[in-house]
């Protein structure tokens, strides 16, 4: 009997100690949780801003889309109906050309810059189209030692029975084109005062020739066509459109800049969605900080942009203020990358080449569809320092130029120069380049 009561005991003390030691272990693990509540609570709250943030940059990549979407479908139409009137001008041309026996007509409309000051006329129309009419297309006609040009600055319709000998008539066209000139008539079409544009025809297809009074018999011919080329050339939209401006050349500095290892977006596990919404985010974060040191967006081109620096805002030190764009730029997307947890673009670089020199602003592309970009060497320099800079690292490549107009100790920087062996085909353009590293 007293083992039993000694038993019972050791086994109500054994029973006690299990549960003790699991109480402690419970109350220390129990302890422990509720300190980490507020950490918890205070993570929760982050995702939950998190969330909330990715939901409304979301909300805002589907409204900036959707009006991407909604100028794209704009342009397409504002494309659609400017072919249309210029077909319908083509055909107005070729029917004044009949009406009238002419053997060849044109419609010259002005060159003209920045300042909307005529620099010449060009061709906007030439009956028949063929070999003679395909040289003269991109020909500069002038304003003076031309019967267009006097049309066009007088204002006055010309009547001209032996053109082809007049001191006035522009042989470079019949030189040119292989076509002889005899007899012409030359009408402005002016609209309020001010000449848009200058409709000719030439040779009439008989022995008797144009006569004066068929400058009236022209005028009725081609009403509709001149009531056409008004509404055209009325609207500076479609005028600029038709590309006919010409801008002087500039001192400009190109930014051009790009992501490395962004094809790693598209084929990981953001999804197509996803990836360009990354893109479009660190897109906005770069060019952020450029736009407050001059920059102007010429173009984006995949996950890159081309900056202009100087154009159409006029910087006195561009070269300077290019480089501290350049500068903000990576400092801004550092910033980008640490946040937030899980960013796909923490183990993303940035490169960026600068170039200055002389470029040319002015319409790439055809009627329908053109947009005014820089042109010329800086553009292709700064976009070969963007190529052939490393991509392990965020780095800022410029040229000699560019290098030349900078104070480094002002901008807290210093250059490295690159050695000629890793320009690569940047040798071609440019003299010598640097690559930016930060002094202290």
């Amino acid at each position: 009997m007293d083992e039993q009561v000694t038993l019972t005991n050791v086994l109500a003390v054994l029973v006690g100690l299990v549960i003790a030691a699991a109480f402690s272990f419970f109350r220390e693990r129990i302890g422990a949780a509720l300190k980490r509540l507020p950490g918890i609570f205070r993570e929760r709250d982050r995702l939950r801003r998190q969330v909330s943030t990715l939901t409304d940059e979301l909300e805002g990549v589907r409204l900036r889309n959707r009006t991407l979407a909604e100028k794209a479908q704009t342009a397409v139409k504002d494309g659609e109906a400017l072919l249309t009137e210029l077909d319908r001008i083509e055909t107005g041309m070729n029917e004044l050309c009949v009406a009238m026996n002419a053997e060849r007509g044109s419609i010259y409309v002005p060159l003209v810059d920045h300042n909307r000051q005529p620099l010449g006329l060009v061709y906007l129309s030439l009956y028949p189209f063929d070999l003679a009419s395909e040289r003269l297309k991109g020909n500069v006609i002038p304003l003076v030692g031309s019967h267009a040009g006097e049309a066009f600055r007088t204002g006055q319709p010309l009547f001209k029975p032996r053109a082809g000998s007049d001191p006035r008539h522009y042989r470079a066209a019949d030189q040119q084109s292989g076509f002889r000139t005899g007899d012409m008539l030359t009408v402005p079409v002016t609209a309020q005062g001010e000449t848009l544009a200058v409709v000719q025809v030439l040779n009439r297809r008989n022995e008797q020739g144009f006569t004066f009074d068929d400058q009236q018999a022209l005028m009725l011919a081609g009403e509709r066509l001149f009531a056409d080329l008004t509404a055209l050339l009325s609207d500076p939209r479609k005028v600029r459109a038709l590309g006919v401006y010409k801008v002087p050349l500039e001192q400009v500095t190109v930014l051009a800049c790009d992501l490395s290892g962004s094809s790693e977006l598209y084929s990981g596990g953001l999804g197509l969605s996803g990836a360009v919404q990354t893109v479009n985010r660190y897109l906005e974060t770069v060019c952020g900080a450029a736009l407050p040191f001059g920059a102007t967006i010429d173009n984006y081109v995949g996950d890159g942009v081309v900056m202009r620096f100087n154009q159409p805002l006029a910087i006195a030190d561009h070269p300077a203020r290019a480089t501290e764009a350049a500068l903000a730029m990576v400092d801004a997307f550092e910033d980008l990358k640490r946040q937030p947890v899980g960013n796909p673009l923490a183990d993303k670089w940035m490169r960026c080449g600068v170039a200055s020199g002389v470029g040319l602003i002015g319409p790439v592309g055809d009627a329908h569809s053109n947009t005014w970009r820089i042109m010329g060497l800086p553009v292709s320099a700064a976009a070969v320092l963007c190529q052939i800079a490393p991509r392990d690292r965020n780095t800022i490549y410029i040229d000699d130029r560019t290098a030349k107009a900078l104070d480094p100790a002002r901008l807290g920087i210093g250059l490295d120069e690159i050695a000629p062996d890793r320009l690569g085909k940047a040798s071609q353009l440019l003299v010598q380049a640097y690559e930016i590293s930060r002094s202290g």
